[in-house]
């Protein structure tokens, strides 16, 4: 149609493509790609012969005035990214927003997409979920972005990079505390694979898995039982601490529970500080 249409494209098996975003692509005036290399292998799988350009989040003002003419012409533009559903963790808002504000028509034609694939095939709830994408990758950070989910009841969806998944199973771990989670990789490839298990569970057996390019983690929202757990595990490393500060400083005993429970070092620190003014207080 006249406008700019969203195509979803294969994030795996290129016969998951539509048969809608197949016409789409064949009578496109222009297809507007995140990388045209990479759609091209596409187009050439389905011979389709149709003339591109690249568009990403760092393309310049310019790039979007020159689609907006082309769309002020009556033109059928389709756009595509790398994988799946275009602006789920892609490329592609702020080019829609001055679209929209510019009047011009905006389809969406629906496809693939790795977050809702990996959420049905986990097993947990779909009644209610909080699609997250990709969190910060610095530890303080992401722990603050994990704190304000804590308490979420929705089932929770990240994407990450596989030398990153790690870090965060650790993080999630520690900070919502060993939950019920499934890892996907691959997915609709020759070789997916979902990790099911507690969060403690997956994390031990990650060395098993032979993690490439991007994975999806789906975890259960926070329950009851999961509080208790939460709980449980703030007592083992407060019952700890308490012995290390037998054996050395507080600042180390500190340091190196912080590390294990990877949990901020000042809130073990000051937890030390104020129990010890307890004990004092006391005697």
């Amino acid at each position: 149609m006249p406008g700019l249409n969203l195509v979803a494209t294969p994030i795996g098996n290129l016969a998951d493509i539509t048969l809608r975003s197949l016409m789409a692509l064949f009578s496109a005036d222009l297809i507007i790609c995140e990388d045209t290399r990479h759609t091209g292998k596409l187009l050439k799988s389905y011979n389709i012969k149709k003339p591109k350009i690249s568009y990403h989040d760092h393309s310049d003002n310019e790039k979007r005035l020159k689609i907006l003419n082309l769309l002020a012409q009556g033109k059928k533009l389709a756009f595509v990214t790398d994988a799946g559903l275009p602006l789920i963790s892609d490329p592609g808002y702020k080019l829609v927003q001055d679209v929209v504000e510019a009047g011009f028509s905006v389809h969406c034609l629906p496809g693939p997409n790795a977050a809702l694939t990996a959420l049905v095939t986990s097993g947990l709830s779909t009644a209610t979920f909080l699609f997250l994408g990709f969190v910060p990758s610095k530890k303080k950070e992401r722990n603050a972005a994990l704190e304000k989910i804590r308490n979420n009841r929705s089932t929770l969806i990240f994407y990450e990079t596989a030398k990153r998944m790690p870090a965060l199973l650790l993080a999630c771990k520690s900070i919502l505390g060993n939950r019920r989670c499934c890892l996907s990789r691959e997915i609709t490839k020759r070789y997916e694979e979902h990790k099911r298990g507690r969060l403690e569970e997956v994390l031990n057996n990650i060395e098993t898995l032979t993690l490439k390019g991007e994975c999806v983690l789906v975890i259960e929202g926070c329950t009851d039982s999961s509080l208790l757990l939460l709980e449980e595990e703030e007592k083992d490393w407060r019952r700890e601490l308490e012995i290390e500060k037998e054996k050395s400083s507080l600042k180390e005993a500190a340091r190196s529970i912080a590390k294990k429970y990877n949990i901020s070092r000042r809130e073990v620190y000051q937890y030390g500080v104020n129990t010890g003014a307890l004990h004092k207080k006391e005697d």
